[in-house]
């Protein structure tokens, strides 16, 4: 067999826990590519399908490029291979492939009824893009969920929206957890600068409200991610007609100083409810 350009066909079938499972992938070459065609994963009444094409054996993630679509009405099937109790249902395509030189994912999901442990989502909608995942990362794109109870209060609507410029990402972020725009919940906005060593984020705006409470930022945040590391330039908060000043750094270890300044008690009470 020619190790630089191999051939194979590769397929699988059984049960897992009563529901039969089957794949399939044919693997050949052209012109010093890897060809994955004919990609098919089914699980109960769950499946994958689509076609990949990349760079030679060795250097698989090279011009990268390729479709993939979702068809998972009932996740619950998948519980025994990611060995948890999951719930759901999600849909939609993955693509991935060379802009303008630069790899890039996108992908449009959506699904609902969602459980895993801890967590419930009842829907959520997601169309994005991924550049350079390899390298500087950034993204653009808007993902949206509602119904969502993570173990705190429960949130009835989030909203995320990237536009992304050269190394540029601008996020917005609106959180409710009512209905309605004057709803309690938290809006925010921040600037992401994507960096060879890291991420250089500046939030922008913080606007919280919660029991009649409300929350601020005193002056524009700066963090910076790099190596693992995130190291927080003095984040100050308005709490009320107080403040919390929050600076160091977390990482393998953790070294935060928080300066706490005239905080409602009223404050505590509300988040400990």
């Amino acid at each position: 067999a020619d190790r630089t350009a191999p051939t194979a066909q590769v397929s699988l079938a059984g049960t897992v826990d009563g529901k039969e499972i089957s794949g399939e992938i044919s693997l050949g070459s052209e012109e010093s590519k890897t060809v994955l065609e004919n990609i098919r994963f089914v699980l109960g009444e769950n499946r994958i399908e689509g076609s990949l094409t990349a760079g030679p054996a060795g250097d698989f993630l090279t011009g990268i490029s390729g479709s993939l679509k979702i068809d998972a009405p009932d996740i619950s099937e998948l519980s025994p291979l990611v060995l948890t109790e999951i719930a759901g249902r999600i849909e939609g395509t993955v693509d991935v492939g060379d802009e303008d030189g630069t790899l890039t994912m996108r992908a449009d999901v959506n699904g609902g009824d969602i459980s895993v442990p801890g967590t419930t989502v009842g829907s959520f909608s997601t169309r994005a893009a991924v550049f350079d995942p390899l390298g500087a990362l950034r993204a653009e794109g808007t993902a949206t969920a509602s119904d969502i109870a993570a173990g705190g209060a429960p949130i009835k609507t989030v909203s995320l929206e990237a536009k992304n410029s050269g190394n540029r990402t601008d996020i917005d972020l609106d959180a409710r957890l009512a209905e309605g725009d004057g709803a309690d919940g938290l809006a925010a906005t921040a600037t992401l600068i994507a960096q060879e060593t890291g991420l250089d984020i500046t939030l922008d705006r913080m606007d919280g409200r919660y029991a009649g409470l409300t929350t601020s930022l005193a002056r524009k945040g700066h963090i910076v991610l790099s190596e693992g590391t995130a190291n927080i330039e003095a984040l100050s908060l308005k709490l009320g007609d107080g403040s919390l000043d929050v600076s160091g750094t977390a990482g393998e270890t953790i070294d935060i100083a928080a300066k706490i300044n005239k905080v409602p008690l009223s404050l505590a009470n509300a988040f400990s409810s």
